[in-house]
């Protein structure tokens, strides 16, 4: 049912901001760029100062970070 679905991703939303505040201010800036705000890599990069390369490198090492705070939330 659709409520189920709602309720589903109200719980997902709740649960990637709680994972978002344990992290880095920097981390969680190009996190949120990149997936929440649907921002290009090139776009990211350049609001960021930073080659699109590192970019990549930072998202990289970013998302890393969030699977490791999403497992210790989590109990895993």
């Amino acid at each position: 049912p659709a409520e189920s679905n709602f309720s589903r991703d109200v719980g997902i939303k709740h649960l990637i901001h709680s994972i978002l505040e344990e992290l880095p201010e920097e981390t969680k800036a190009i996190l949120t760029a990149h997936y929440l705000d649907d921002k290009s890599y090139e776009t990211v990069a350049k609001e960021e100062e930073i080659s699109v390369s590192a970019l990549k490198t930072r998202l990289h090492r970013a998302r890393k970070l969030f699977g490791t705070v999403f497992n210790k939330q989590n109990g895993g």
